[in-house]
Parts: C-alpha cells; sequence; structure tokens
C-alpha cells in the first residue's frame, strides 16, 4: 500500500512538472507586487587580499542579466551560464580594506528599463607587510669546545 502512494504521488509531480518544463513565456511580466522577478548574487569566498580572484555567481528569476558590479572587484565573464547560474571571475583590486559590496543587476523584460537587484558583502583583508620591521641578524655559530683552555703549550712547528 505504501508503494502504491508514493508512485501515485510521483506520477502526479511528474505529470504536474512536465507541461511546464518546456513552457516559454515572452509576454512581459505584470507590474506591481505581483511580479515575481528576482536576482540573487553570491561570492565564493567572503574575504580576500587584493589581487586574489574571486568567484561570483549570479542568477536571475524572470529577468536578463544586466551586470555584476563592485568597487573591490573587477568582474569579467568567465564561463556560459549553467541550469541559469551566471559564472564570472572577480579580481580584487588595490583598495583600502574593508566591506565592499558585491552586486547584480537584472534586466526585466520590456521597453522601460526596470531592473532588479541583489547584493552581498566582500571584505577586502589589509596587504601583509613584506619587509620585516626589525632586520635579523645572523647568529654566531657555537664554540666547538665549552671551556677554551688558555695558556696551552704550544704545539708542532717546525724544528727545534
Amino acid at each position: 500500500m505504501r508503494t502504491k502512494i508514493i508512485a501515485g504521488t510521483a506520477a502526479c509531480l511528474l505529470s504536474l512538472t512536465a507541461g511546464t518544463a518546456f513552457a516559454t513565456d515572452t509576454t512581459q511580466p505584470p507590474a506591481g507586487p505581483e511580479n515575481s522577478a528576482s536576482a540573487k548574487v553570491w561570492v565564493s569566498q567572503r574575504a580576500g587580499l587584493p589581487g586574489a580572484i574571486v568567484q561570483v555567481h549570479g542568477t536571475c528569476t524572470d529577468s536578463h542579466l544586466y551586470a555584476f558590479g563592485s568597487s573591490a572587484m573587477e568582474i569579467r565573464y568567465q564561463r556560459p551560464s549553467v541550469n541559469g547560474v551566471h559564472n564570472y571571475v572577480g579580481y580584487v583590486k588595490d583598495v583600502e580594506p574593508g566591506v565592499y559590496k558585491v552586486w547584480l543587476n537584472c534586466h526585466l523584460p520590456g521597453t522601460e528599463p526596470k531592473f532588479v537587484r541583489a547584493s552581498t558583502t566582500f571584505r577586502v583583508l589589509p596587504k601583509s607587510s613584506s619587509t620585516p620591521t626589525t632586520p635579523s641578524k645572523k647568529p654566531e655559530p657555537a664554540k666547538q669546545v665549552v671551556k677554551v683552555p688558555k695558556g696551552a703549550p704550544q704545539t708542532g712547528g717546525g724544528a727545534a
């Protein structure tokens, strides 16, 4: 009995999704609060040093990708979208350490320019100092004998 219920539920779900899986809607979404357009953006890491490479991803639901942006990164196209996820790469700029926004604008269909925007944060870390603050001195080599004898007889060296 349990197997029949599970199989019946699965068949019902498949019949509901089969018709919508290949449907395309070219009509403009209605204006107002009933509009279902949305955007989402995320980064592969939350913080990085200047010069670091960060993966930037985003989705535009019921809208079209317009642009990624950030004042902390130079964001460039990386590879084609997969399952609606846009894949870009960000190169962290040499900017002041701090928290910066990474945003995604999605353009709503239609002739009037309307956008849906999403953002997340990214922290630029301070650069590490490449020069040490105090110069390092070479340690003097340790003596082989702890107590060096004084006034030891001279040995060797020539005829007497």
